[in-house]
């Protein structure tokens, strides 16, 4: 029988999966919370842009590695860990959003999840040391990102209470 494993390339698709992943939902919370207010929609901006530049990171290493690098098997632990972490990111950010404090409770969990260690993974073992400095710290470590979450959402919407009065734009 022969079997197959990922390899290093399917590694950095779900990877990158990941990124985008996130970045749509928060793109998504932006457009839904426009009408709103411009300083929440730039709340939520400001995430969807920090995913997007991790995904054009890792899109960045990827086409630097050579092909018999991309060619070479995953670790096949890894690879379901980061399989693992796409699904359930699907699975979070496709959730409903009725309100500012679905958003918010959802997001929580998005940055409370291994999105952020398997970017960090991706980087430190594939990335070249002289384009990590420059561009590998766009994707801030899950504690700093969580600490934003709680302490820079517009001041009016920290309490729970204030979130679920603003409703989520149905479109």
């Amino acid at each position: 029988m022969n079997i197959k494993f990922p390899s290093i390339r399917d590694l950095f698709d779900q990877a990158i999966a990941v990124q985008k992943a996130s970045e749509a939902f928060y793109a998504r919370l932006t457009a839904l919370f426009t009408y709103h207010s411009s300083e929440i929609s730039e709340f939520w901006n400001r995430f969807a842009e920090e995913d997007h530049a991790a995904a054009l990171f890792l899109e960045t290493v990827r086409k630097r590695l050579p092909q018999e690098r991309l060619e070479q098997n995953a670790d096949p632990g890894i690879y379901e860990r980061v399989k693992k972490c796409l699904e359930e990111t699907l699975a979070l950010t496709g959730e409903p959003i009725e309100n500012l404090e679905d958003a918010y409770r959802i997001a929580l969990k998005l940055e409370s999840s291994e999105s952020h260690a398997i970017y960090e993974f991706m980087v430190l073992n594939f990335a070249p040391q002289e384009i990590t400095q420059p561009l590998g710290g766009t994707h801030l470590k899950t504690h700093e990102r969580i600490d934003r979450l709680k302490q820079q959402l517009p001041h009016a919407f920290r309490t729970s209470s204030a979130r679920k009065k603003v409703s989520a734009d149905p479109g």
